[in-house]
C-alpha cells in the first residue's frame, strides 16, 4: 500500500470545506477567489493530479499578485508539492522564487532583503536548470526588472529580455499570444524605467497583441507615461 502524503490529506480536508462555502456562495467574492475554490475542490477529488495542483498554484499566485498575502504561502505549497513529486517541472521552481520575492513586500524591514535574495537564488537556479524555457526566463525577468536597483538585478533582467525578444523572432512557436504580450509589456516597462525610447515600440506591440488581459490597464498606463517621455516617438496618422 502506498504511503499517503499527510499534507495532501490536510489540504483535501481544507479544500472540501472551502468547496462547501463555494456551494453556498458569497456575493462579495471575486471571480478569482471563486476560481481558486473550484480548483481546490478539483484537487481534493484528484489529489495526485499535478496539473490540477499547478493550476491551483497559478490561481493562488494571481490572488497573491492582487494583494492577498495569505495566498503567497498557499501558492508556494502547491508548487513545492509539484516539485517533490516531479523535480523536472522547473516552472514550479520559478514560481516559488517569484513568490518568495513577493514575500518581501509584506515583510518587516529586517527580513525584506533575505526574502528577496532567497527568491532570486531560486529564480537563478530555475533559469540555470531550464535556460531555454521562455516562461522561466520571463518570470525571472519580470521580477528582476521590478525590484529596486540596489538589489543589482538589472543585468539579469536585460539578459533575459534580450533572450526573450530574440527568440520571439527565432522560435515563434515557443510563444503563445499571452506570453508574447507579457514579454513585450515587461520589456517595454523595463526600457521605460531606463529612459530608453525602445519602450514605445515594445509597449505598442503589447497593446496590439491579444492575450493576458490582466495586463491591459498596466499597458495603457505605461503607454501614457511613454507618450509624455518620448512624444516624438509617437507619430500622428497622416491625412489622406
Amino acid at each position: 500500500m502506498q504511503n499517503i502524503n499527510i499534507r495532501l490529506i490536510l489540504q483535501s480536508i481544507s479544500f472540501v470545506i472551502a468547496g462547501i462555502s463555494l456551494l453556498h456562495g458569497k456575493a462579495d467574492e471575486t471571480p478569482e477567489v471563486q476560481h481558486a475554490k473550484r480548483l481546490e475542490l478539483a484537487v481534493a477529488e484528484n489529489p495526485e493530479d499535478l496539473d490540477l495542483h499547478y493550476d491551483l498554484g497559478l490561481a493562488y499566485n494571481e490572488l497573491a499578485l492582487n494583494d492577498d498575502e495569505d495566498a503567497i504561502d498557499k501558492a508556494i505549497d502547491q508548487f513545492e508539492y509539484i516539485l517533490e513529486q516531479d523535480p523536472t517541472r522547473v516552472k514550479a521552481m520559478a514560481f516559488i522564487g517569484s513568490l518568495t520575492v513577493l514575500k518581501a513586500r509584506y515583510s518587516s524591514i529586517f527580513t525584506k532583503l533575505s526574502h528577496a535574495e532567497k527568491g532570486f537564488d531560486i529564480l537563478d537556479k530555475a533559469v540555470e536548470t531550464a535556460p531555454d524555457d521562455p516562461d522561466v526566463r520571463l518570470i525571472r525577468a519580470a521580477n528582476s526588472s521590478e525590484v529596486p536597483g540596489f538589489l543589482g538585478r538589472s543585468d539579469e533582467a536585460e539578459a533575459d529580455f534580450d533572450w526573450l525578444l530574440a527568440n520571439i523572432e527565432l522560435n515563434p512557436d515557443w510563444f503563445n499570444d499571452g506570453l508574447r504580450r507579457s514579454v513585450y509589456f515587461y520589456a517595454g516597462e523595463f526600457a521605460l524605467k531606463k529612459d530608453d525610447d525602445s519602450a514605445v515600440e515594445l509597449l505598442l506591440a503589447a497593446q496590439t497583441t491579444p492575450g493576458a488581459s490582466r495586463l491591459e490597464h498596466r499597458i495603457d498606463e505605461a503607454l501614457e507615461e511613454a507618450r509624455k517621455e518620448f512624444p516624438d516617438s509617437f507619430q500622428e496618422p497622416k491625412e489622406l
